[in-house]
């Protein structure tokens, strides 16, 4: 009698149990589920749509999906992410019917976004790790000079610096590294890179760095890649250094490397990516950069015959490529075509991969 009172009570508790489960569940409001995000990251890219419009598109790399972006005013010719790789903001630079650059921010990637224009200029520079941008514009003083406008800007504070360096010559390039603006003058078939700055030693706040040569791109810690005048398809490496060693030239003992336009730099600045021509063979090639040690000759990562041409690199050293509208995904060597969701265009312009995004609850999938 004993045991089955046992067996009873049992089977009482348990069902009391199951029922306390049952209620509280039913009762209880249910947790927020946090959007999914993409294992593998974005590529971001510009596109015109069925209707001829410009915007960006975001694909989804684990989902293998792309739902259109922010329209834009034309195709853009940089396309950034700025402050760190996790969080930030898309930085976009696009050409103007006037000739010029306009520098724009998007805060979000939704359809309905709307691109914040921060400066417009002959030429436009961005630092996307640290949020800085550079705009620069120049007029004709008298005789041979020029007064160079340098706008500066920190995306995070709204902080603006103006420089206005007069220089004798005509301004044709602007970078920067993480602390300051880079120019290139020339004058006379000769060229002369100058590092900016309010308080700098040199002359109307301008001190040359590199006397002969003309820059075409500079990283975050100030590696240069820089060609001659006289010879504008052999490509150069320098560093500043008041040692004043002589650039050093890209390529293999015999075989000059012969340049068509720079890609871009790794996340750390360690390689720099180039669309070029070495050995008769054209295609995207990684320069490892160092200012201690000779850059390597540059390594091929894809042979193409593509016009537009574009990469874009992750934290671990991937590269997602865009030729002529093919996506590829590079990777130890191996080289890997993508096929784009449905209903996305193929890519024109600069490729972007980003690793999650401005917050936007219509994308964020």
């Amino acid at each position: 009698m004993r045991s089955r009172w046992g067996v009873v009570a049992t089977i009482a508790l348990v069902t009391f149990g199951v029922a306390a489960v049952v209620f509280v569940q039913r009762n209880t409001p249910a947790t927020p589920v946090p959007p999914d995000r993409s294992a593998l990251g974005y590529l971001v890219y510009g596109a015109h749509d069925d209707t001829g419009a410009t915007r960006l598109w975001v694909w989804n790399l684990s989902a293998s999906t792309a739902t259109p972006g922010p329209l834009l005013q034309a195709i853009p010719t940089d396309l950034l992410f700025s402050y760190t790789v996790s969080s930030g903001w898309v930085s976009v630079t696009t050409p103007t019917r006037s000739g010029q650059s306009q520098a724009s921010v998007l805060r979000t990637l939704a359809p309905d976004a709307q691109p914040e224009a921060l400066g417009r200029g002959r030429f436009v520079a961005w630092l996307s790790s640290g949020g800085y941008l550079s705009v620069g514009d120049s007029v004709q003083v008298k005789r041979c000079f020029t007064r160079i406008r340098i706008v500066s800007s920190i995306l995070a504070t709204d902080v603006q610096r103006s420089l206005q360096p007069v220089v004798c010559g005509r301004f044709t390039w602007l970078g920067r590294d993480l602390t300051q603006p880079y120019i290139t003058v020339e004058r006379g078939g000769d060229a002369t890179v100058y590092r900016v700055s309010r308080d700098g030693p040199g002359l109307f706040g301008v001190e040359p760095v590199l006397h002969g040569y003309r820059a075409l791109s500079i990283s975050l810690n100030g590696d240069l890649l820089v060609q001659l005048p006289r010879s504008p398809s052999d490509l150069y490496y320098d560093y500043p250094s008041p040692i004043g060693s002589r650039p050093t030239l890209i390529g293999r003992p015999g075989e000059r490397f012969a340049w068509d336009r720079i890609l871009g730099w790794s996340g750390d600045a360690t390689s720099a990516y180039v669309l070029g021509t070495l050995g008769a063979v054209r295609g995207i090639y990684r320069i490892v950069i160092s200012p201690v040690v000779e850059p390597h000759s540059p390594a091929l990562l894809l042979r193409t015959d593509a016009v537009d041409v574009s990469a874009s690199t992750t934290p671990s050293g991937d590269v997602y490529t865009s030729t002529d509208g093919t996506v590829s995904f590079l990777q130890d060597g191996s080289v890997r075509p993508l096929s784009r969701p449905d209903g996305a265009p193929a890519p024109e312009g600069p490729l972007l991969w980003i690793s999650t995004l401005p917050y936007s609850p219509s994308v964020a999938g």
